[in-house]
């Protein structure tokens, strides 16, 4: 008995003794799991789950990845099976889906995290998809002030499929007469004094011709002798700007704020992150202040490939002091697995950034309302009340020349939001991006 009893106590000790020894390697696997098991590693194992909202509450994505809403938010949002490079549901999907067990279990709880973003609702995008009367192009917006970006959406005649990539996060656009706004920011940024004085003799149909470069004319002028910066903006003189930055830009110091701003000027696109996702960064080739292409640059032409979302924060800067919010997608992310105590795992919280003097915004910013006033209320484009300022912009593509894109970059002062319409292949007897901006205005403004 004695000795059967001494038997169970030594195999009793060993085996204690091998699964002591054993639980660092199950905890080095558990924690190795835990670490590596994101992206796409996770997505392949354990496969996702979790809730992706918009503002409003109304779910975008079901729990097992499907949306009724493909059409819609797929290039952003994500769809399950759809595109993984560059969506929330797959950039987000360690944070969505719950980790493994403690004990090294591969499988997945069925319920996930809950992402609510800052989107407008699918109502609010399909109406705004509707007005674009079936031309294709593309929205951005954005409160300047808190960062949430409510739109971003790619509008296609088929919708967004799975395989679409977004046209506001991975292209770039020759942004054409909206880039004014930015040169007119940089003139009052160097030189206030100069930009008030500033005046220009567009008359003749003749282009004005600089070293290494093509000239630089002006397609729907001549626009006058004498005029200033308010008629310079509001007939968009290309002109009496390309002359604004070969005289009174120091172009040293106007790489260095474009530089500030997020535009590169070696002419070369870089990544930057929008949260958990990868846009494409602007950029633009400034080379001389006798140089045509350089020049052309100023004016919206030339080498400029500027992103939708760049446009809107510097815009919003000029109408916010200076400084403007960095934008997110992503309010908040949380467990709620216990409805008494959600948990909150993730939240967002404004950055801001500054992007010019207070001066020069405020200098920019009254020239912009006051072209915007005299010349977008009924003369040129009969814009909403609720559109406190606006530029359009005219930029041409390669082949056919006559194919177009049309822009409308624009403030809506008392809900803090910047915005820019693109509507591809537009001509000039076709619909406009300001028909878009109007509906978009409104629906903003009366949420």
């Amino acid at each position: 008995m004695k000795n059967t009893e001494k038997k169970l106590r030594w195999v009793s000790a060993v085996l204690c003794i091998a699964l002591f020894m054993s639980l660092p390697i199950v905890s080095h696997r558990v924690s190795d799991s835990s670490v590596m098991l994101t992206g796409s590693v996770r997505r392949e194992i354990l496969g996702i789950y979790g809730e992706i909202r918009s503002a409003d509450g109304t779910v975008l994505m079901e729990q097992d990845g499907s949306t009724n809403y493909d059409v819609i938010f797929a290039d952003l949002v994500g769809c399950k099976g759809g595109k993984v490079a560059q969506t929330l549901f797959y950039q987000y999907a360690a944070e969505l889906t719950p980790r493994i067990d403690r004990f090294g279990s591969r499988r997945a709880a069925k319920r996930g995290n809950i992402m609510t973003t800052t989107l407008m609702s699918p109502s609010e995008h399909r109406a705004v998809i509707d007005a674009f009367h079936g031309n294709e192009g593309a929205v951005y917006a954005y409160n300047y002030v808190t960062g949430e970006v409510l739109l971003a959406l790619s509008v296609r005649k088929d919708g967004n499929g799975p395989e679409t990539e977004s046209k506001v996060l991975t292209e770039l656009h020759i942004n054409g007469s909206t880039m004014k706004v930015l040169t007119t920011l940089l003139a009052a940024e160097q030189d206030r004094a100069a930009l008030d004085s500033f005046t220009y003799d567009c008359v003749g149909r003749h282009g004005d011709q600089y070293r290494s470069g093509e000239a630089v004319f002006c397609s729907q002028g001549p626009h006058g002798a004498n005029i200033g910066i308010v008629d310079m903006l509001g007939k968009s003189c290309n002109r009496a700007f390309a002359n604004m930055a070969a005289t009174d830009l120091d172009m040293a110091e106007a790489k260095q704020d474009l530089e500030k701003w997020g535009i590169g000027c070696g002419g070369v696109s870089k990544s930057v992150a929008l949260g958990e996702l990868k846009r494409s960064g602007s950029y633009t080739n400034i080379r001389s202040s006798s140089d045509g292409h350089t020049l052309s640059a100023f004016c919206g032409q030339g080498d400029n490939q500027i992103s939708l979302i760049d446009l809107a924060q510097i815009a919003g800067a000029i109408a916010n002091n200076g400084k403007a919010a960095e934008p997110y997608l992503v309010q908040s992310i949380v467990n709620d697995n216990d409805p008494e105590k959600p948990k909150v795992l993730q939240e967002a919280k404004v950055k801001l950034k500054t992007y010019a003097s207070r001066k020069a915004a405020h200098t920019t910013y009254d020239y912009w309302k006051l072209a915007t006033d005299t010349y977008y209320r009924g003369l040129n484009r009969n814009l909403v009340p609720e559109i406190t300022a606006a530029k359009t912009g005219t930029a041409e593509l390669e082949q056919p020349f006559y194919r177009q894109n049309s822009f409308l970059l624009g403030i809506l002062e008392d809900s803090n939001v910047a915005f820019v319409v693109k509507v591809e292949n537009f001509d000039q007897h076709g619909y406009h991006a300001a028909d878009v901006a109007n509906v978009l205005a409104e629906l903003i403004a009366y949420r």
